[in-house]
């Protein structure tokens, strides 16, 4: 089960760099910085974005996002 576990014990099964583990779990480095975008779009926090990226680039970015995990859902839920 997912839903409710520790992202640390989640990623721990994953075959993931430390780079990307960090960036999860810490926030650290650019792809950290990125994931801290995302976290704050989500919540309205606009104003503490700091990638350095522009709100109309991370508007975009995020609706994309949005779209290929709708279609990886869809995908799941066909084959499962």
């Amino acid at each position: 089960m997912l839903l409710g576990s520790p992202l640390a014990e989640v990623l721990s099964g994953l075959s993931l760099t430390s780079e990307l583990e960090a960036a999860l779990i810490e926030h650290a480095g650019l792809l950290g910085r990125i994931v801290s975008d995302v976290l704050a779009w989500e919540v309205g926090e606009h104003s503490q974005l700091c990638a350095g990226l522009g709100m109309l680039s991370v508007a975009e970015v995020y609706l994309e996002a949005l779209a290929w995990a709708t279609d990886i859902c869809g995908a799941l839920e066909r084959t499962g």
